[in-house]
């Protein structure tokens, strides 16, 4: 049994992965000798690889195969404690098939007698920002706001992404980034036309870069050129090094509220934040220097996909109101 040895159950989603960091970070400073296994899907992997924090990274692959699997691997690393920050039933099933002795986590979806340490939030904990709750399950103090940067890109990744831009005609240095998408769906996305009158109307004066998943490439790039002048599209073309690379070197980034958002102000590129109806006090961009932007002062943690109300809310956001706020956080 490693003693000394501790798995971390970090969220799958970008967004949440990035608000995981702060705890994982507190812990690793608290705990400077622990080793610290991170169990996620693969697609989180190159974010916690950035981090340097972890000591070895367990993925988890899908199906029923996968779960024991990686209960196989954490049984081989002798870990005896494990911190749950996800709610899924699996991601609490799998340190208790490992055999790691002491699995502390919130007690939702049926999984109390998978846990062996229930956590219960307090009042400061469930009504502030998700980054204290993974602290609290970590036994980190949440009285202090998140060191920031979370993450610094090296030198290195950054000339070889002002390198990349250059090849595509994009001369100018710190360019003004839009990420259009949200993977959770079209209650989380200002519209593309409004996007591309607010791009319009940077590009006289700046050049832009459109970030977005391989999925919405052929969408981001129809904006791109729908804007015209010195605007490039990169979405779908970017590992996620490289796309925490470019972000870094942006001016400022116009984002919905999606993992791209959080990323940018992880390695801390001012952000306007663009909210419909999800909460931005508890999923809003960490750090300071950003404009949280809100369509609906109706707040919720969880909205449909396609919620009708919070299409409308997004569509009544005026883009001249973000461009205040971009020529704001520019001059700033």
């Amino acid at each position: 049994m490693n003693e000394n040895g501790v798995v971390v159950c970090v969220p799958n989603w970008l967004g949440d992965g990035v608000m995981a960091l702060p705890a994982v970070g507190a812990f690793r400073k608290r705990h400077p000798t622990r080793t610290i296994t991170i169990l996620a899907k693969p697609s989180a992997g190159p974010l916690w690889g950035m981090t340097g924090l972890a000591g070895a990274f367990v993925a988890l692959e899908p199906g029923s195969r996968g779960t024991f699997r990686a209960a196989r691997a954490l049984r081989h690393a002798g870990s005896d404690e494990a911190y749950v920050l996800p709610n899924s039933m699996r991601s609490a099933l799998i340190p208790f098939l490992g055999g790691v002795a002491r699995r502390r986590g919130t007690a939702g979806h049926h999984r109390r007698a998978l846990l062996s340490d229930i956590v219960e939030y307090p009042d400061d904990v469930r009504s502030g920002h998700q980054w204290k709750e993974a602290m609290h399950i970590m036994r980190c103090p949440v009285e202090t706001e998140p060191q920031m940067p979370l993450l610094t890109p090296a030198q290195e990744l950054l000339a070889a992404c002002r390198e990349e831009w250059e090849r595509r005609g994009l001369t100018a240095r710190a360019p003004v980034g839009l990420i259009p998408g949200a993977a959770r769906g079209a209650a989380k996305r200002w519209p593309a036309e409004h996007f591309i009158e607010l791009g319009r109307r940077l590009a006289d004066r700046h050049a832009l870069v459109l970030f977005g998943t391989s999925s919405e490439a052929h969408d981001i790039g129809r904006m791109a050129k729908a804007i015209g002048g010195n605007a490039v599209s990169v979405a779908g073309q970017t590992p996620l090094e490289n796309f925490a690379g470019m972000l870094a070197l942006c001016r400022a980034i116009v984002a919905n509220d999606s993992g791209g958002m959080h990323l940018a102000a992880a390695v801390g590129t001012p952000v306007v934040a663009i909210f419909g109806m999800t909460d931005p006090k508890k999923t809003g961009p960490l750090g300071t220097g950003h404009v949280v932007l809100r369509a609906s002062e109706e707040g919720a943690r969880d909205i449909g996909p396609d919620a009708p109300e919070a299409i409308a809310c997004l569509q009544a956001l005026d883009p001249d109101r973000v461009h205040d706020a971009v020529v704001q956080v520019l001059g700033s």
